[in-house]
């Protein structure tokens, strides 16, 4: 597979209308660092717990590169097997390599505002669609009375500890910024302390991994 074929469907994924879901735009994401680093995975550290785009992207690249197909190639070989995906899974979106020059889809062109995200670098403003429950904004807000008037009105008897998109529960979303007096009131609530988040973590580790002294001895 050619540069040339692999350059012009990164441009063509970049300005097509063709809609995509979140997935695709991870996989086409992760296969284009691949194809331009020749690294099977990150070789940067995980972004923070709520670096939520980063952490999406991180952790798509470090799953492709475990995959079998990827796996068997040597290091010389990673780089253009990654350009042919990449073409592979542009063609599914009307790119066609054999054309001169890039085209989109027949039909009525659309807004750039509704244009299908860059995923040849999956600009950062990438956010999963499911928006964040109110208990989770409080517990990142920080906002310990807008917690506790929420918790004794709209929010009474809400479930404190209900996961996000992202597997966190509020308790590991206010430990992770520092917020004492929410962490404090959460489990004042009945927030279930000893909950690990996707990775496995507790509150109680998180709170160590960012450090927060006087978080760890609370939940300790």
């Amino acid at each position: 597979m050619s540069p040339t074929a692999f350059e012009r469907a990164v441009a063509y994924v970049g300005s097509s209308t063709a809609p995509s879901s979140t997935e695709l735009k991870l996989r086409l994401y992760s296969l284009y660092k691949v194809a331009t680093t020749s690294s099977r995975t990150p070789t940067a550290s995980r972004p923070g717990l709520l670096d939520f785009s980063g952490r999406a992207k991180w952790d798509a690249w470090s799953r492709l590169g475990k995959e079998d197909e990827i796996a068997r190639l040597s290091d010389d070989e990673v780089s253009d097997w990654a350009r042919r995906a990449y073409v592979d899974e542009a063609r599914a979106l009307g790119f066609a390599e054999e054309l001169d020059e890039v085209q989109e889809r027949p039909g009525p062109r659309k807004g750039k505002k509704d244009q299908m995200v860059a995923v040849s670098t999956l600009e950062d403003s990438f956010v999963d669609e499911a928006p964040p429950s109110r208990i989770h904004e409080l517990a990142i807000d920080g906002d310990v009375a807008a917690l506790e008037e929420f918790l004794a009105g709209d929010g009474k008897g809400v479930d404190l500890n209900e996961r996000d998109s992202y597997g966190y529960a509020p308790l590991h979303l206010a430990t992770d910024r520092g917020h004492a007096d929410v962490v404090k009131a959460l489990l004042a609530h009945g927030a279930d302390r000893s909950l690990p988040d996707e990775d496995g973590n507790t509150a109680l580790d998180l709170a160590r991994l960012a450090e927060h002294a006087d978080l760890v001895e609370l939940l300790s």
